[in-house]
């Protein structure tokens, strides 16, 4: 999130980043302090210590929203930052130690902190250690707010703009490059590299957080240790990569990039909600009805932007849907007529030609490369 969590000045809260509490707030070491970062006291530029070495540690301290802004734009994205001190005062410290894959950070704040951003630089798994944030989800008109209680582990909306509330106190984060989690991502949908799409509002089951906390416990002291072995590091980085595949729920699918604007955001929501309710036996006129769009606009938008119908558009993601369960499976789980007329193909014949059109392949190669 524009993601400056927990800390302040002299409450500025112990480091999270050090290897002994990667994954929980109240893990080994939460009450001891962590590495001192010294005070600006009037400087207006903050405090920065960078090391050399891989991994790269970075410590950052600041007294005023306007250095907040910088470091959060510096290092999460396109952030805008709103304090809630009239003076503009905002203590706050930001660490970070890893490699370019795979990297431990931590926020301090004295105060509650709010904000937006358009979209974040790679994907970032946070978790607050004291007090609940907030995160607001879709247009002005269609909003979705998520709460994240202390402790609950959240990855955060990387594809699309988002509004949070954090609270004063500490935010622990785990930030994944876009381009490394998305080739790992290829080892579970099986087409070429693209976009991960999080649900944000979805939590991860139990079964799942432990998993994740144990998967990112053992990774954590390579990530942070300067010697590690290029190929332990490598295998920590895809140990942590797989475990956020694993843990929380996400699809390949996203928002075209032309539809991402304020004047067509209807257009959005409709292309939102066919991506949503695929499943269902839905037409593109019942999504445009469901949010106040007229059907010949909607008609017109797909057209003019992404050169096709918005049937075709709706058969397309349902073929993504097909090949996503394709590679789930393999011959002695499934076949591909099952999986084909379970998303509505009942032409096998044609559903084949369009399926080696889109991937490059019949669908029974897909399915006899499944991973189960």
């Amino acid at each position: 999130m524009s993601t400056m969590l927990p800390s302040g000045d002299p409450t500025v809260p112990d480091d999270p980043t050090r290897p002994d509490d990667p994954t929980r707030p109240d893990g080994p070491g939460a009450d001891e302090p962590g590495s001192p970062v010294p005070s600006t006291s009037g400087d207006p530029d903050p405090i920065i210590a960078t090391g050399d070495a891989v991994p790269e540690r970075v410590e950052i301290a600041g007294r005023d929203l306007a250095t907040a802004t910088r470091v959060a734009r510096d290092h999460f994205g396109e952030v805008r930052l709103d304090g809630t001190a009239p003076d503009g005062r905002l203590d706050f410290r930001y660490t970070a130690v890893g490699g370019p894959r795979v990297d431990l950070r931590a926020v301090g704040l004295a105060r509650e902190l709010r904000g937006e951003t358009d979209r974040l630089d790679g994907y970032f798994v946070a978790w607050f250690r004291d007090g609940a944030a907030t995160i607001g989800l879709g247009t002005a008109d269609r909003t979705t707010e998520v709460t994240v209680v202390p402790g609950r582990p959240v990855v955060l909306p990387s594809t699309d703009p988002f509004r949070f509330r954090v609270p004063a106190g500490r935010q622990n984060l785990v930030h994944v490059d876009s381009a490394f989690l998305e080739d790992v991502a290829t080892e579970r949908h099986g087409g070429s590299a693209r976009p991960v799409v999080f649900r944000t509002e979805v939590e991860p089951t139990p079964a799942a957080f432990v998993a994740w906390r144990s998967a990112l416990t053992a990774a954590a002291p390579v990530i942070s240790t300067p010697d590690a072995p290029p190929l332990m590091r490598m295998d920590a980085d895809l140990a942590v990569a797989r475990a956020v595949l694993t843990a929380f729920s996400w699809h390949t699918e996203q928002v075209p990039e032309v539809f991402r604007t304020v004047r067509l955001a209807r257009v959005r929501a409709a292309v939102e909600h066919l991506h949503e309710n695929a499943h269902l036996p839905i037409s593109p006129s019942v999504a445009a009805t469901a949010v106040g769009l007229n059907t010949r606009t909607m008609q017109v938008a797909f057209q003019r932007y992404l050169g096709v119908s918005p049937t075709e558009y709706l058969r397309g993601v349902r073929l993504d849907r097909v090949r996503r369960d394709l590679v789930e499976h393999t011959p002695d789980t499934a076949t591909v007529s099952d999986l084909a007329r379970a998303w509505g193909f009942g032409n096998l014949g044609r559903f084949a030609m369009a399926y080696a059109e889109r991937f490059g392949e019949k669908p029974n190669e897909t399915l006899r490369r499944g991973q189960r």
